[in-house]
């Protein structure tokens, strides 16, 4: 019986340590603060307001008071505000000052006398939809800019809720809380692994879906022009995927949607904009973009942006 009771003990005393050990690296590499969202009525959900963390190499995540990632906490008259999903968010291993949203404006008060505040609106996994309601409850005033990405993914998606998603409404301030994150995490892969096909998702455009996906494509862009045609402050950029450049993949679906609807006044596609040198250069993996994407979104915008302040 001793014998057992000192088995016992000993593997409690190897968890306990185990635990220990990987909570300290867990928060060593970031986790254990997660990004809260909350839900909303009008747009799904919502990253909860004032917020203020630190995530993977240190970077740097502040939501202010309506719940627009932000960098500089100055108040000018002159806003610009960037809807989009994750692409536009930047992530969490990407810094406030790092994102694109950031480095226009910084790049904006260096050229003009009159100065800017810059908002992120990106959120995670944000459907065409949820862009879309934000941008019809956003209070803009009339010198205003808005800035909307869109990359391929949001116009499968429809109105996205928090539910269908593996992101937390509350806050762990307990001793195992990155741990708990990495938990959750887990459960999630785990759940999707089991009830999902991923196989089919991937391939989704290519079974049989290609015409039903352009024929909701194009009701998005006839709703979205008719927001536009009321605001002629908005300008839309089209963000490609990697496979788009390797074309593979969604490659048939991406051409479609940039080809039609890119019409280098109001709407964008990067790939017209940008030196295809540096395509290699801009990715953290297939959709999002990496710091000196970040950088590269930044200087094509600023652009844009720059003409149409020349011209008002």
């Amino acid at each position: 019986m001793k014998k057992i009771y000192k088995y016992l003990l000993t593997i409690l005393i190897s968890i306990f340590f185990f635990t220990f050990l990987s909570e300290i690296y867990l928060r060593y590499i970031g986790l254990g603060d997660p990004i809260i969202y909350e839900k909303s009525i009008l747009y799904g959900y919502i990253p909860k307001k004032n917020q203020n963390i630190e995530r993977f190499n240190n970077s740097k995540i502040t939501i202010n008071n309506s719940s627009f990632r932000t960098h500089n906490d100055k108040s000018y008259q002159n806003k610009i505000f960037f809807l989009g999903d994750s692409v536009t968010y930047g992530g969490s291993y990407i810094d406030n000052k790092e994102l694109f949203s950031s480095k226009v404006c910084m790049q904006l008060n260096k050229e003009f006398k009159k100065k800017f505040s810059c908002y992120n609106g990106g959120v995670n996994a944000y459907g065409f939809e949820n862009i879309i309601k934000r941008l019809e409850h956003l209070e803009v005033q009339k010198n205003d800019h808005v800035i909307l990405t869109f990359i391929l993914g949001n116009f499968y998606r429809n109105f996205t809720q928090i539910e269908s998603l593996p992101y937390f409404t509350k806050q762990h301030t307990h001793i195992l809380k990155a741990n708990t994150e990495m938990f959750a995490f887990i459960l999630d892969k785990i759940r999707s692994s089991l009830r999902f096909n991923k196989r089919k998702f991937e391939n989704f455009e290519k079974l049989n879906q290609l015409e039903i996906l352009k024929v909701k494509i194009d009701e998005n862009f006839k709703l979205l022009k008719k927001i536009m045609d009321s605001n002629k402050n908005i300008i839309v950029i089209l963000s490609p995927s990697k496979d788009f450049y390797e074309k593979s993949k969604s490659y048939e679906i991406e051409k479609y949607l940039f080809e039609k609807y890119t019409d280098n006044s109001k709407i964008f596609s990067i790939n017209n904009l940008i030196d295809q040198n540096l395509i290699s250069k801009i990715y953290y993996d297939n959709i999002h973009l990496n710091k000196n994407g970040h950088k590269i979104y930044s200087q094509i915008i600023f652009g844009l942006l720059k003409n149409k302040i020349n011209n008002e």
